[in-house]
């Protein structure tokens, strides 16, 4: 599960977690998504300290696997999780990919963004990674695993370079918002 943002004094930033961390672990317990996250931390009582397996990204390495120690605090109320939940984004169904190379589940083309050479994903195959990772037709890739990305061969090469199993960390730019999502392997 990527983290996308950490706010300060809460136990998450005390533990030393950062954004583009990705938890895999709680205890012993896989963490494939938000929901295995939040069910595992529901189950706990307040108080009690956790350990988090997570991956950091490292620039030009591989992700590095680390262990961070969080206690569990009290779940703020509904009205404040709504108000930190605004803005947040619909993740759609694929969009069936055009033909040509895909990727991971996606077609991509080169293009520019504010002067700067990106990727656009010109669609995105239903239940592939990219869907799951909730990319979109129209989003511009401006950096994957942490570094820019500007043409099909910088990213088959990134895809190549990353060990089997370890998510991609992208990030990309949809109706002029930047988002951080991961792309499973």
């Amino acid at each position: 599960m990527l983290i996308k943002d950490v706010r300060t004094h809460t136990p998450a930033a005390e533990a030393g977690l950062q954004a583009l961390d990705y938890i895999i672990k709680a205890d012993s317990t896989n963490i494939t998504s938000s929901s295995d996250l939040l069910g595992f931390v529901a189950r706990t009582p307040v108080g009690t300290k956790i350990d988090l397996t997570i991956l950091r990204p490292v620039k030009f390495k591989s992700p590095k696997e680390m262990k961070v120690t969080i206690k569990v605090a009290e779940r703020p109320s509904e009205k404040i999780l709504s108000e930190q939940m605004r803005g947040g984004e619909g993740m759609g169904p694929g969009t069936p990919a055009p033909a040509g190379e895909k990727m991971l589940g996606m077609s991509v083309e080169p293009t520019q963004y504010n002067g700067i050479d990106v990727l656009k994903v010109t669609g995105v195959e239903r239940r592939s990674p990219a869907a799951s990772a909730g990319l979109r037709a129209g989003d511009i890739i401006t950096k994957f695993d942490g570094e820019p990305v500007s043409s099909v061969d910088q990213l088959k090469s990134a895809i190549a370079n990353q060990p089997k199993g370890r998510p991609h960390w992208v990030e990309f730019v949809r109706q002029g918002q930047r988002n951080l999502t991961t792309i499973p392997q």
